[in-house]
C-alpha cells in the first residue's frame, strides 16, 4: 500500500514565517473538516426525523400553516390593492365598454398568436353574444410571424370552432417600405 502524497503548500523552505503558515493552514483544514462532519450529522438527523411518521405529520402540518398565511397575506393585499380610486376607474371602463359594444357592429378581439388563450377575454366575448343577434365578434390572431406555421394553423382550426377567426402578421420593414411606396404613389395621383 502507498503512502498517501502531501501536497505542496507552495511555500519556499527559506521563508522565516513558514513554520506559522503551515500550522495556519493545517488548522484551517482541521476547522474545515470539522464544520464539514457537522453539517453531516445535522443532515443524517434531518434526515431521521423526516424519516419517521410523527416527523411527517409535523411538517404537512407546518407547510400547511405557511400556505394559509400567505393566502391570508395574499387575500388581504388583494383587497387592500382595489382602492375606491380603482373602483371607480373601472366602472367608468366598464361603462366605455357598454358603449363601444352598442355603437358597434363587429367587434375585433385581438390575441397574441405566441398565447392566445392568455390574451383571450371571455368576459368580452360572452358580452358580445349577451348583446344580441345583430353583434359579431371576430378573432384576430395577431403576430403570427413570431410563432411556427404548424402552431398557427392548430390555433386558427380551433379557434375557428367558437368565432371567426383571421390571422394577422405583425408589422415589417417590407410592409414599412410597401405603405411608403404606396402613400407616396397615391400623393402622386392626387396631384
Amino acid at each position: 500500500m502507498q503512502k498517501a502524497l502531501k501536497k505542496d503548500p507552495g511555500i519556499p523552505n527559506l521563508f522565516p514565517l513558514k513554520e506559522q503558515l503551515l500550522k495556519q493552514l493545517e488548522e484551517k483544514k482541521q476547522q474545515t473538516l470539522a464544520a464539514k462532519e457537522k453539517e453531516r450529522e445535522l443532515r443524517l438527523q434531518e434526515k431521521k426525523r423526516k424519516r419517521s411518521l410523527q416527523g411527517l405529520q409535523n411538517d404537512a402540518q407546518r407547510r400547511t400553516k405557511e400556505f394559509e398565511k400567505k393566502q391570508a397575506l395574499q387575500t388581504s393585499v388583494e383587497n387592500e390593492g382595489v382602492s375606491a380610486v380603482d373602483r371607480r376607474s373601472l366602472r367608468a371602463y366598464h361603462r366605455e365598454f357598454r358603449q363601444v359594444l352598442e355603437m358597434a357592429d363587429v367587434v375585433l378581439e385581438v390575441l397574441d398568436a405566441r398565447d392566445p388563450l392568455g390574451t383571450r377575454c371571455l368576459e368580452v366575448e360572452q358580452s358580445v353574444m349577451a348583446a344580441g343577434s345583430d353583434k359579431k365578434l371576430i378573432l384576430v390572431l395577431n403576430k403570427i410571424d413570431l410563432v411556427p406555421k404548424a402552431n398557427v394553423e392548430a390555433w386558427l382550426k380551433h379557434l375557428r370552432n367558437d368565432f371567426p377567426t383571421v390571422a394577422f402578421k405583425a408589422s415589417t420593414q417590407t410592409q414599412k417600405r410597401n405603405l411608403v411606396f404606396h402613400m407616396m404613389s397615391f400623393s402622386v395621383m392626387m396631384m
